[in-house]
């Protein structure tokens, strides 16, 4: 009887001891995908940085893009009330913001709100949703660079 609740309680210690190692192993794991992610994110960033400039001292840049086979007409992009552009399917353009808050619009679609810091890139994908209005989406270097790719 004895062996028995010896072997038992072994038992239940070996795995109260490996419990705990097995989920810091699976955490350490998805921790590192993140941070290749993040790197290769990065990398990309200065690339596209590279291809659309850099924003102007003491400013922030807005790259606004469209996706070759977006469907539909130019879009016409505004900030603030005021008309920047037309923006066509697989084109792109950037526009130097101060810092500080502003509204982009199009059209009949809604305001997409943005915070820009002086010296950062953000990207906007333009689309048309399902009732054919254009639509700003916050986006990721990394799509801008898959989006503009023939």
């Amino acid at each position: 009887m004895k062996t028995v609740l010896f072997r038992s309680v072994l038992s239940c210690a070996l795995l109260t001891m490996w419990l705990p190692a097995t989920s810091q192993t699976l955490k350490v794991e998805s921790q590192g995908q993140a941070a290749v992610d993040a790197e290769n994110d990065r990398i990309i960033a200065v690339a596209m940085s590279k291809a659309v400039g850099l924003p102007a001292a003491g400013k922030g840049q807005i790259v606004f893009f469209r996706a070759s086979k977006s469907p539909g007409a130019a879009v016409e992009v505004d900030a603030d009330g005021e008309a920047l552009g037309e923006l066509p399917a697989g084109m792109y353009f950037a526009v130097p913001a101060s810092a500080g808050t502003h509204a982009y619009t199009s059209g009949d679609a809604g305001s997409l709100s943005m915070n820009v810091a002086a010296g950062s890139t953000y990207y906007v994908q333009v689309i048309r949703n399902r009732a054919g209005r254009p639509q700003f989406l916050r986006s990721t270097a990394t799509r801008f660079q898959r989006a503009t790719e023939h």
